[in-house]
């Protein structure tokens, strides 16, 4: 598990490390979790990019990817972010969250651990 300060470039990093390190051309076969810890709180979401999820390029391995397909987040993401890309508002963590922008991903996990570090 990845412990991070909380920045948006950090983020940026570890996901496409994540992905990058993930790489796989067995359909049966998941990805792990993307799983990282900050201030003492574990998080964890499904982030997937493959010819056979919801992202761009919509193709395997590679090197980059501009928008990634999420699932079943142990933790809530803001109102706003469910609005816009859960395919199901209304069960937001049992859901999944097709074309994410990495960099709208990467901001929104920034906020969500600035906002729980605040409570």
């Amino acid at each position: 598990m990845e412990l991070l300060r909380g920045s948006k470039e950090e983020f940026l990093m570890l996901l496409n490390k994540h992905l990058s390190d993930n790489k796989t051309t067995d359909r049966s076969k998941r990805r792990p979790y993307f799983e990282f810890s900050y201030d003492g709180k574990d998080y964890k979401v499904s982030v997937q990019a493959s010819e056979y999820h919801y992202c761009t390029p919509r193709l395997d391995n590679m090197e980059y990817y501009e928008e990634v397909e999420l699932g079943f987040p142990d933790f809530l993401f803001s109102e706003s972010f469910i609005a816009r890309y859960a395919e199901d508002v209304d069960t937001p963590k049992d859901t999944v969250y097709p074309y994410v922008p990495l960099e709208v991903l990467a901001e929104e996990l920034e906020l969500l651990v600035k906002v729980e570090s605040n409570d």
